[in-house]
């Protein structure tokens, strides 16, 4: 993509109230799983849980080994390559391309999420703190044009080709970290659009992604965001989520790092009249196996149905929205029967499209 000047939020802030459509806010901590929010973000985790009632959904599996198959699918609902289910004597799940076609194709015609959202008529955000982002590592082509109104990645492609001058206005030596920047960007669009939906989505990598050490001292700054943001907050969808756990260092040497690897965070808050009709659902299927798909599959329900009314969703997707699903061993088709729906059927690796060896399951180990 070449690098443009963005719009700033005043030349384009001409506000639409539409059917008062909730407003999604998704924040993408990379590398961090869900075990390790427990310990770095104490104070963020009791504020989504105690003030928001927020939902910690336990057991999202990674389906890929990085942060673009993992991406791809619950901003995609894409399976990036062919499944082998042959462990569970079953023949190959086709994905919908391979990295290399992936790598090679422009995104624009693709069913990116946030594009689904604008055609709703939301505000949109989208912002990244390195260049090579979801959608570019490593020499991916990603988006021709910008997919969003506003777009961050302009403003990095400018900042990395020009360290020398702008490490002066950002970094270390301002002592503003690439996810406060991020955090700052993410408020100027909220106070711009108070009144409009919006949708947005933050991906923060340089935090976590090398190491989770880092980690406990950004527990204040998220915290102190969401309590400033509280009132619009909480008439929102509030999606926060790792895409993967940690993938570099000695912890991968321990019981506890090998499962943190394949179980990314995630923690959803509801608009408020919403909390007592969908809230039960969620504690409930907090404890059910989950991927990135159902992630996809609970975005398109919100995008479809805001108020969560009982209506059948939209078929051909490979997850289930946590929202209200159907029974998970049936693929192609997310079912929005009635609120009192639970996940029910088996819900393992062999049901999922998830590559056995990212699998949380714990298997038995038998000699034949």
């Amino acid at each position: 993509m070449t690098p443009t000047t963005p719009p700033n939020f005043t030349s384009l802030n001409h506000e639409t109230e539409i059917d008062d459509k909730p407003s999604v806010f998704i924040f993408v901590l990379d590398s961090v799983a869900n075990s390790q929010a427990l310990r770095s973000f104490p104070k963020t985790v009791s504020l989504l849980e105690h003030e928001f009632d927020a939902v910690n959904l336990r057991h999202v599996n990674k389906v890929g080994e990085n942060s673009h198959p993992n991406g791809v699918a619950f901003l995609l609902g894409k399976l990036e390559s062919d499944l082998d289910r042959g462990i569970f004597g079953m023949g190959k799940e086709r994905g919908n391309w391979n990295r290399t076609y992936a790598c090679g194709l422009y995104l624009d015609d693709e069913p990116f999420i946030l594009k689904e959202f604008i055609k709703k008529g939301y505000k949109s955000l989208m912002a990244e703190d390195w260049a090579l982002g979801v959608f570019n590592w490593p020499s991916c082509k990603g988006f021709k044009k910008a997919p969003v109104t506003h777009y961050m990645r302009p403003f990095q492609i400018y900042y990395e080709q020009n360290l020398k001058q702008s490490r002066k206005f950002m970094g270390d030596e301002q002592c503003l970290e690439y996810h406060a920047h991020l955090l700052n960007y993410l408020k100027k669009f909220m106070n711009a659009y108070k009144v409009s939906p919006k949708i947005s989505m933050i991906w923060a990598s340089e935090l976590g992604h090398n190491d989770n050490d880092r980690l406990f001292h950004a527990d204040v700054q998220l915290f102190k965001f969401f309590r400033e943001h509280r009132k619009m907050l909480d008439k929102s969808y509030v999606f926060l989520m790792g895409d993967h756990g940690i993938r570099w260092g000695s912890v991968l040497d321990t019981y506890i790092g090998q499962r943190e690897i394949n179980n990314p965070m995630m923690f959803v808050s509801v608009p408020r009249h919403l909390k007592e009709r969908v809230n039960p659902l969620l504690r409930e299927n907090s404890g059910k196996l989950l991927t990135s798909f159902d992630i996809h599959a609970s975005l398109i329900d919100i995008l479809n149905e805001p108020h969560l009314q009982a209506v059948d969703g939209p078929s051909g997707l490979r997850g289930n929205s946590f929202f209200r699903t159907l029974p998970s061993g049936k693929q192609g088709r997310v079912a929005l029967e009635s609120m009192n729906k639970k996940i029910t059927g088996e819900r393992s690796c062999r049901t999922f499209p998830i590559p056995v060896q990212f699998c949380l399951c714990e298997w038995n180990m038998t000699k034949t």
